[in-house]
């Protein structure tokens, strides 16, 4: 026990387990237990590795909250944004820095809240003139995409599409009050995932605030149905299956039906800013990890409920986005990458080799792949994509071609998908195929894929997935199997397929499967 316990402190959990397990067959059956615990508390922590040192100094780093009001229900929103963007706060002011360590934007803000997607509506703390407007100004938009601050003019007041579901004798929206929504669109519809409900004895009368009017437990509702009673306190939103929920005081995380995934033994991990006021809540599922804290210390399970990190390496710890999550160290922040240490690129030399004697794994640039495909193929290239695919830290690329551009149904005929290695060996992948204008990323578990929709000797269009592994492209077995293969619009780690014919509709929920590199239906 004190080698295992001398592992434990050296951080070297797999030694530990190992150790417990050979211990295990020395002693007699009735001494066994207390190795089988340390077996089953030690075998599922997961490597990490530093890609952010911890050096940053800041009071916390936090996430603003997901979705805006049109798209969505305030049942839905009780969530963290996912993005390599997150808060810092210094000085009890706001601000915005990306995973790699720089600011995006300054700790001067009181607030900073989501505004429509990928789009931040931030208010500083003491007023700068802007000449452009001659007048003092605190209102500002952040742009995910170009990384921008600029001038928030005009704002007005929108319309909450989106409202919040309730349960009097059956499901109900506030917005079935505000007739005056109809003709602004709104129709009241059934919601895509499961969400928590609160119960009321009458109907909103469509008065006051309606984040203020109901009060008491939550339940959990879903495909048409409560699946649990309202006992629980409070409630998070889903993601990844499980929902962050309260009771007696303390939270815990339960699937749709009300499974315990998580006791109900943590403290609030997360202090949410709605635009409305703060509120302490917890986390909610990403990537298939959940951080937790109690009594101060924090730790990080998965999905399953395996301790992946134990509680005490770090000070702090954020939700997964893209592989990595923000941690604190000593009292500094940093990033860590979940998973085997990955090698960089390396640079190139005419003797290179490593030590078995081979050369070692190059990259190109976007610029010299593109190249290379324009010598292998004379067609036009009409889409170029180059990322870090299977995340080893090599970016390669995946092409459309074809003779001609575009048609005005935005597909390309006699197309050619073609795949290139980080150090520009093409393959063709398709031939001859129909190749429509509409392509989708998805991330997840650290890795990208590219869905593109793709029809050929007369099939009907469907959707192929195309992945990396090992530096090799590969299509997951979903891939070719639906008309649609998307992201959920509720959830940025649930992929929906969809199959349709003039007769029926089919769609399936898949979540992705890091181990196998497939996405596994739900």
């Amino acid at each position: 026990l004190r080698l295992v316990d001398t592992y434990v402190l050296m951080e070297e959990y797999d030694r530990a387990v190992e150790t417990a397990e050979e211990a295990k067959e020395a002693v007699s059956a009735e001494d066994r237990q207390e190795f089988d615990d340390i077996i089953l508390k030690w075998e599922n922590v997961i490597e990490y590795t530093w890609v952010t040192e911890p050096e940053i100094e800041a009071e916390n780093i936090t996430f603003i909250q997901a979705g805006d009001s049109e798209d969505f229900s305030l049942n839905e929103r009780e969530k963290q944004r996912d993005s390599d963007y997150a808060v810092i706060v210094r000085d009890g002011l706001l601000g915005l820095i990306r995973s790699d360590g720089t600011i995006a934007a300054e700790t001067e803000y009181t607030s900073i809240i989501v505004f429509s997607d990928g789009k931040y509506l931030m208010t500083r703390n003491e007023p700068k003139y802007e000449s452009s407007m001659n007048a003092e100004w605190t209102s500002y938009f952040f742009d995910e995409e170009t990384g921008e601050v600029t001038i928030a003019e005009g704002l007005g007041g929108g319309f909450d599409l989106g409202g919040m579901y309730y349960y009097c004798g059956g499901l109900h929206n506030v917005n079935e009050a505000y007739t005056y929504l109809e003709d602004m669109g709104y129709r009241f519809s059934e919601p895509d995932t499961a969400i928590p409900v609160q119960r009321s004895d009458e109907l909103f009368g469509g008065t006051g605030n309606y984040r203020d009017w109901l009060s008491g437990n939550y339940a959990v509702y879903n495909d048409g149905t409560l699946t649990t009673d309202f006992i629980y306190e409070e409630c998070g939103s889903e993601s990844g299956g499980l929902i962050a929920a309260k009771m007696d005081g303390k939270w815990g995380y339960i699937t749709v039906d009300g499974t315990v995934i998580i006791p109900f033994e943590y403290d609030p991990s997360w202090q949410l800013y709605d635009g409305w006021g703060m509120k302490e809540c917890c986390y909610a599922a990403s990537e298939g990890f959940i951080p937790l804290v109690k009594d101060g210390v924090w730790e990080m399970r998965d999905t399953a409920g395996n301790v992946v990190i134990p509680g005490g390496v770090f000070d702090a710890i954020c939700p997964v986005y893209n592989g990595k999550c923000w941690v604190q160290k000593d009292g500094k922040w940093g990033v860590v990458r979940l998973g085997p240490e990955i090698s960089g690129p390396e640079e190139e030399s005419e003797d290179a080799t490593d030590d078995s004697g081979t050369e070692p794994k190059t990259e190109k640039s976007e610029e010299e792949l593109r190249a290379i495909l324009g010598e292998s193929s004379s067609d036009q290239i009409l889409s170029f994509e180059y990322d870090d695919y299977d995340g080893d830290g090599f970016s390669e690329a995946f092409a459309v071609t074809s003779p001609a551009g575009y048609d005005s149904q935005g597909s390309c005929t006699d197309a050619g998908v073609w795949y290139i290695t980080s150090d520009g060996n093409c393959t063709r992948l398709r031939e001859g195929a129909i190749v429509s204008g509409y392509q989708e990323k998805l991330t997840t578990g650290g890795r990208e894929f590219l869905v593109l929709r793709i029809s050929q000797d007369g099939s009907e269009s469907m959707c192929y997935v195309f992945g990396v592994r090992d530096g090799e492209t590969y299509e997951p077995q979903v891939s070719g199997q639906y008309n649609d293969f998307t992201t959920a619009k509720y959830d940025d780690y649930t992929y929906v397929g969809v199959k349709s014919d003039s007769r029926s509709t089919e769609s399936k929920e898949f979540v992705f499967d890091s181990d196998s590199g497939e996405f596994v239906e739900r």
